[in-house]
């Protein structure tokens, strides 16, 4: 579970792009230094908004250091390999945000992968990252009361919530919430199933689907 800090990020430096027959994506990587290492963020994009960032170091600690932000929100989610837990390569991370803000090296980006959903207390939203292997949906929850918003992570878009740190009732109720809005949105025809996935379509998709 984890709480968006930030809008979706995209960087934008020098840039180097890979094609498929499939797609492009570019690759842009930022330098930065925290506390007399080297650091380098680096943002994959794909052409139909998909993306995700990169924290690595060859030489954090005298190891090298892996991290990834899954949805480019600012905030790292999965430490591959790292001598650090992710409370201190976010610390590091959000410095090179910042440091790379500051530069106006950073620019807001729209994901074109996002369902919404609402009821009379809450808004839904579902946003799909489909790029290259990395392939997962964020379902995030907002109260209308209270503004309370937080995020959950299906890592493989096949329908269930990932986050062993969430007791098993709350994590029922928030897959149970999840199966829900994913349903409306195939039968709105926003979302599609397939090769069991639960993919969100892109709007020129919706209106080929429909």
């Amino acid at each position: 579970m984890k709480h968006r800090l930030f809008p979706i990020l995209l960087l934008v430096l020098t840039a180097l792009a890979c094609s498929s027959s499939k797609e492009v994506i570019s690759t842009n990587i930022f330098n930065f230094q925290y506390e007399g290492d080297s650091f380098q963020i680096v943002s994959l994009n794909s052409e139909t908004g998909e993306g995700a960032n990169i924290l690595r170091s060859d030489s954090f600690k005298n190891e090298k250091a892996y991290a990834r932000d899954i949805n480019q929100d600012g905030i790292l989610d999965v430490v591959i390999f790292a001598n650090a837990d992710l409370e201190e390569l976010n610390k590091i991370y959000q410095s090179g945000i910042f440091e790379a803000m500051s530069s106006n090296m950073l620019q807001e980006k729209v994901n074109q992968r996002i369902y919404e959903f609402e009821t009379v207390l809450t808004l839904y939203s579902i946003t799909g990252y489909y790029l290259g292997a990395e392939i997962y949906n964020v379902f995030t929850i907002v109260d209308r009361k209270t503004l309370k918003e937080e995020s959950f992570i299906d890592l493989y878009a096949d329908g269930s919530i990932n986050d062993d740190s969430i007791p098993e009732e709350e994590l029922l109720d928030i897959q149970k919430q999840y199966e829900l809005v994913l349903e409306n949105g195939i039968n709105d025809r926003s979302i599609e199933y397939k090769d069991g996935m639960y993919v969100v379509l892109r709007n020129e998709e919706i209106l080929a689907y429909r």
